[in-house]
């Protein structure tokens, strides 16, 4: 690594130890033109309208904290220190340690809210990593490039719930996983790239025959086309997983 290589760099730690698309989910493709292609990834900083989730697990924490905080002034008020009223003081305690202390140890390093910005050039990748404010940059050369990695990636619910999420994803992946680019996650398609509204249109006007080939169908065009492009543009192989 090239660039601020001094300067302890918070992001690259983070993402050597957990992938982007684990971290954040899906991301949209890049635009594709002339020049190098441009991407941008992160935990954004938090506002009140857009609370990120390690935001979200201190507040919890925070509230929990709160309400033991209470029972234990209760508790103290009475002077009745029987089992109930202890775990009554300790579980919170507990319960909030467990919930808030990733996102706690995250806010120490640096890490609560971050961005990666990366240029890729036909020879070279350049990237800005900015975490809690401070900005360290960063180059690499194409040729310590592993592959460019293109298939099917289950992520589980950030918040533990739900059913996760099956993306399609792309990234210039590097032996040293702090340095691998994410550049696409887009839900997986099963339509072929056509959206509800392509196939109410290709049935307007009698094209039942693509219709049927579009169902089912889990190659998306748009993807296939970014990868393509940026073969072309790198030489590096292509590492194909649709499993």
């Amino acid at each position: 690594m090239t660039g601020d290589a001094q300067i302890k760099n918070p992001v690259a730690e983070m993402l050597s130890r957990k992938a982007a698309p684990d971290l954040i989910g899906g991301i949209r493709p890049p635009h594709l033109g002339a020049g190098p292609v441009h991407v941008e990834y992160g935990q954004g900083k938090p506002t009140a309208l857009n609370l990120t989730g390690p935001i979200v697990q201190l507040a919890i924490a925070g509230i929990v904290l709160l309400i033991g905080v209470i029972i234990t002034i209760n508790v103290v008020a009475s002077g009745n220190y029987d089992l109930n009223n202890v775990m009554g003081i300790i579980l919170p305690l507990f319960i909030a340690i467990f919930i808030g202390a990733p996102a706690l140890g995250r806010a120490l390093k640096g890490t609560l809210y971050w961005t990666r910005r990366a240029a890729i050039h036909p020879d070279r990748v350049e990237v800005v990593d900015n975490s809690s404010g401070t900005e360290i940059r960063w180059s690499a050369p194409i040729s310590e490039y592993r592959d460019i990695y293109h298939g099917f990636m289950w992520l589980t619910a950030g918040d533990g719930e739900g059913d996760g999420l099956d993306i399609e994803a792309v990234m210039l992946r590097h032996p040293d996983q702090s340095k691998t680019i994410y550049v696409s996650g887009t839900r997986k398609t099963t339509m072929g790239g056509m959206n509800f509204m392509d196939m109410v249109q290709a049935g307007r006007e009698g094209r039942k025959a693509d219709v049927e080939a579009a169902v089912g169908d889990t190659r998306n065009p748009q993807i296939e086309a970014l990868v393509a492009h940026l073969a072309q543009e790198t030489g590096l192989r292509v590492t194909t997983d649709f499993k």
